[in-house]
Order: structure tokens, then sequence, then C-alpha cells
């Protein structure tokens, strides 16, 4: 105990050194120091893992830095997450866009904030193990559109769409954690978005966290019908710290609506003058 209170006060220090917030001091709450030292410094404590992620800071192609640590150790709501929040930054913490996630994290003032860039941080890190590695997270692409302006002229510009991650065959990808009870929403918002952002011309990937009855799986091949590109669906178990794949299709043609041929063609009727 008198090992892991020395080192975590030196990781303290540092932190607080590198914290650039407001006036008030950098403070670490009290649940998360005892969490900290509540457990044997070993190799798999969260001590450990935070000694991990600060040593992978100093290195130039990191995306974490101690200040994003420092504000994400400040907010007293993420106790709860310490082990997967720290467990999955070495697998992410070369891609580009983790820091908006960090901050998010840093940020978050209620459970829903804080459960969202949680879920995205371990679904990205559970891609990285399946062999779906991302290139990068929180994704902004600019696509050609055309509006109408209020006087009914069409213009041309373009616009920029964000998505959640990126992988390296640039399948867009989508995170959501679903509840039953707000399923139905969810998926419509992921299926507008992909259609926004890809037009159908980049393959789709929606990561979710919780699926409602068997009874709604027959709807993925609707889904990847209705945006026009190769969908997968990848389901996160949580608690196992797992992933499946539980859908993988491309869109379904419609078939070609049967010509009637002109009046007085071969199927014509005729007259009975």
């Amino acid at each position: 105990p008198g090992r892991a209170a020395e080192r975590f006060e030196q990781a303290e220090t540092f932190l607080s050194q590198a914290h650039r917030g407001p006036a008030s001091p950098f403070v670490i709450p009290e649940t998360v120091r005892r969490s900290f030292l509540s457990t044997a410094p070993g190799p798999g404590s969260s001590l450990a893992a935070l000694d991990k992620v600060l040593r992978r800071c100093a290195r130039p192609e990191s995306h974490v830095t101690p200040t994003l640590i420092a504000a994400v150790l400040a907010n007293p709501l993420v106790e709860p997450y310490l082990d997967k929040v720290l467990g999955s930054l070495p697998l992410l913490d070369r891609l580009p866009g983790l820091e908006e996630v960090l901050t998010r994290l840093g940020n978050a003032r209620e459970t829903n904030s804080m459960q969202g860039a949680l879920f995205e941080l371990q679904a990205a890190a559970l891609l990285c193990q399946v062999g779906y590695p991302l290139v990068e997270m929180s994704h902004l692409t600019k696509l050609p559109v055309r509006f109408r302006t209020s006087n009914g002229v069409i213009l041309s510009g373009y616009k920029t769409f964000e998505s959640d991650g990126l992988l390296a065959d640039g399948t867009e990808v989508s995170f959501k954690s679903i509840w039953s009870d707000e399923h139905t929403k969810v998926l419509r918002h992921a299926r507008q978005q992909f259609v926004k952002r890809s037009h159908g011309t980049r393959p789709a990937m929606l990561v979710v966290g919780h699926l409602p009855g068997a009874e709604f799986h027959t709807d993925w091949q609707s889904m990847a019908n209705h945006i026009g590109a190769h969908l997968k669906v990848m389901l996160v178990d949580e608690g196992a710290g797992k992933m499946t794949k539980v859908f993988s299709g491309a869109p379904r043609k419609r078939p070609a609506p049967r010509k009637i041929p002109a009046s007085g063609g071969r199927f014509a009727r005729r007259s009975r003058l």
C-alpha cells in the first residue's frame, strides 16, 4: 500500500503540472483516489494501467496528452469505469479524433453522456482486437450537396459530416449503445446518418451495445437496402468484453418494373371491330 500511494502521488503531481484547466487547481476526487489505492499495484491494476498510459503520452505519435488524462480523472463520474478507460487507451492512442472522445469524458456531467463516450472507447478497442482496426475516430467527411433557398433557387455546395470512426478500407463506423425502449429511434437515426455520409458509395458498419428481441434481426437487410451499401453489424457484450458479428450483407437490388407495351404492341388488346 505504501508503494501504491507513492506511485499515485507521483502521477498526481505530474498531472497537476500538466493541467491547464480553469483557475481552480487540479484535484482528483476522493472516490477516484480510493479506486486507485484499493488494489495492489500489480500488472493488472488501475495504477499500472495509468503508468502505462502516461508513459505512452510521451510518444510523438500519441494523441493522448497528460492534459486530457487530467481532465478525465478529475471527473468523479469516471470512477466506476477507470479500468475500461485506461485499458482501451493503449490500443487507440495513435488514432486522430481520440482527443474529442476524451474531452467528452472529461466534460460529462451526467451518466448518459459518460456512458456514450465510454461505449465508443470500448467498442473501438474491441474492433482493433477482432481485426477491424480503425484509422480515425470522429472522422470528418466533406461531401457535395444541393439545397434549395427560400426563393426556390437550387444551389450547389459542400457540407461536412461527422462519423464515429473510419476503417482502413473506407468503411464508415457508427457506434450506438442501444436500449430496448429506444432502439427504433436510434437505428432510424443511424440509417439516416449513413445515407447522408456515404450516399451509398462507402461500406457501413454499425456497432451496437444492446439488441432487442430476435424478431428485429431481419431488419438489418432492409437497412442495407436503404443505405445502398454493404453493411456489417457488430454486437458488443460490454460485460464480457467481447464482440460478435450479427449481420453482413450487401444491398439487394429491387427487380425492374415490368414494362407495359405501348398501344398497338404485341400484347395490346385488339378491338372487336
